[in-house]
């Protein structure tokens, strides 16, 4: 695959994630229906609240709900760093084949950092009703993404960076 098809795929993939950002809030929503499923609620379910696909969760027989806006959506964060990696692509200095994996394991990261977001919202909401949700949606949910982002975007760039190996010259003893 040459550089701009390689480029183009993923400018591609970044405008259909933009475009189709309610599909991939659904299957965000299932996820996070699953995870809390899985680790703290008795049960959990998705459905739709105004529009916007929303999970719910059970905890001692009290239900809640959290809807997946457009503004929670990972597929906002994801679009940009595929541009990023689209332009590095053009670059020769760059082999695709570290681009694809870095691009590949962050993507996945990325949609792994909102679950745990999500997770830690629901928990909070769950147990500190109104306000806990406040707090963790405000506060500890934007200290997650921050640090999470940072740490996957630096991860991302090492990868695709590689290590330069260098030519050892050894000297010989006589």
């Amino acid at each position: 695959m040459t550089r701009g098809v390689s480029a183009a795929v993923l400018l591609a993939i970044a405008v259909a994630l933009v475009l189709l950002n309610h599909p991939a809030r659904q299957l965000e929503a299932e996820l996070a229906a699953w995870a809390a499923a899985h680790t703290f609620a008795d049960g959990a379910a998705t459905g739709f609240s105004s529009g916007s696909p929303m999970f719910a969760f059970g905890v001692d027989g009290e239900w809640r709900a959290l809807r997946i806006t457009t503004e929670c959506a990972i597929s906002f964060v994801i679009a940009p760093f595929l541009v990023m990696f689209a332009a590095f692509t053009l670059v020769q200095r760059f082999r695709l084949l570290r681009i694809a994996i870095a691009v590949s394991v962050s993507v996945i990261l990325f949609v792994l950092l909102n679950q745990i977001r999500f997770l830690v919202i629901a928990i909070a909401f769950a147990d500190g009703g109104h306000k806990g949700y406040s707090i963790a949606h405000s506060l500890v949910g934007s200290i997650i993404m921050f640090v999470g982002i940072a740490a996957i975007v630096v991860m991302s760039l090492f990868i695709v960076a590689g290590r330069r190996r260098r030519r050892v010259v050894r000297q010989r003893r006589h």
